[in-house]
């Protein structure tokens, strides 16, 4: 009974230090998510306010010199 008890003693221990490493990974990945999404925001904005766009339709484009 007694080793019945340290075994789970052990197994309850391992699984909090899981636990430990799983919310440190949780929280590094929100961390990096947030930043990404400042990233697009910038970028969105970046792209919205550009007086020339930098893409042009197909039907716009000139064809290359070769043709």
């Amino acid at each position: 009974m007694d080793e019945q008890l340290i075994d789970l003693e052990v197994k309850l221990s391992f699984q909090d230090r899981m636990i430990q490493d799983l919310n440190e990974v949780v929280i590094r990945q929100q961390h990096e998510i947030e930043k990404l999404q400042v990233e697009i925001r910038s970028i969105r904005s970046q792209l919205t306010t550009t007086d020339s766009p930098q893409i042009r339709k197909q039907s716009e484009e000139e064809p290359p010199p070769h043709y």
